[in-house]
């Protein structure tokens, strides 16, 4: 079942902290949807109404890396307007897979102009990664991690565009120990492109991307499929498949859940992070 029919006749209860509209991306809807149904379970748990456009909607990423400009204008001139109407009554738009929440933040201004590009602003303005939403929000906190390891392989896009240091702030708060790869997926090369940034294409020994998982059974490396449109992933603990970042903060917020402001054992006397920024 893909995750728009299964969000089709999921109502999601009214928030304290409004609304959030959720960018479903094809990857997700019909190959990932438990990450899409994870997501949800932790923003309804953190106090928002979650929605998603009434229609499928496309970031164009997909012709953008192959160069295909005026399929992506295309594609992004539609998102952009079907996410304006809910930007502008108030909601944060929260996208799942980073390909496509960095073109929200910064290709389809960069693609679109006069009308379309200023929405396209206010869109990006919206826009958050779960990670960068939850850090903001008000008396929320993170479910107790502890004990849970593994090792994250941050998406390419996520590295290149929104940085990284969010979700590692929010699972070393949790009190999960998740060692980062020491390098991105390389999945496409876009994003080696921006900024200065590089990519490791083929993973290694010692870089970080292949641990030493035969004597380190609590911690496996995962890496994305190999298309543009995949999230972010995390090993599970034990070896087990990899998953996405949303999907350990939903697991365990059922099975370990602990009081209101309650800080898991080890965040309890460390500094505050707040106020650090991303990559």
């Amino acid at each position: 079942m893909t995750f728009r029919r299964w969000f089709s006749s999921h109502a999601s209860p009214e928030g304290r902290h409004g609304d959030v509209v959720l960018f479903v991306d094809t990857f997700t809807d019909a190959f990932s949807p438990d990450v899409g149904r994870a997501t949800v379970r932790v923003l309804e748990h953190a106090g928002y109404r979650v929605t998603v456009t009434e229609r499928p909607v496309c970031c164009g990423i997909t012709w953008i890396s192959t160069g295909q400009l005026d399929g992506a204008r295309a594609q992004a001139r539609r998102t952009v307007r079907a996410l304006l109407p809910h930007v502008r009554r108030g909601a944060k738009v929260v996208g799942m897979e980073p390909s496509c929440t960095g073109v929200l933040r910064s290709d389809a201004e960069e693609l679109l102009d006069g009308v379309d590009a200023a929405a396209a602003r206010e869109d990006a303005a919206a826009t958050r990664t779960l990670a960068e939403l939850l850090a903001e929000t008000d008396g929320w906190t993170p479910p107790d991690l502890s004990g849970v390891s593994g090792v994250a392989q941050p998406h390419c896009h996520h590295h290149a565009v929104m940085g990284w240091r969010p979700d590692e702030t929010l699972l070393r708060d949790a009190g999960a120990t998740c060692a980062a790869s020491a390098a991105a997926a390389g999945s496409r090369g876009t994003s080696a492109s921006r900024r200065g940034t590089t990519t490791c294409r083929s993973p290694s020994p010692g870089t970080g991307c292949c641990p030493p998982s035969a004597t380190r059974r609590t911690a496996t490396s995962s890496s994305p499929t190999g298309s543009a449109a995949a999230p972010s992933s995390i090993s599970s603990p034990t070896g087990r498949a990899s998953t996405s970042p949303s999907s350990w903060p939903a697991t365990c917020r059922i099975s370990r859940r602990r009081g209101p402001g309650q800080a898991p054992a080890r965040a309890r006397n460390r500094p505050s992070h707040q106020g650090r920024g991303a990559d």
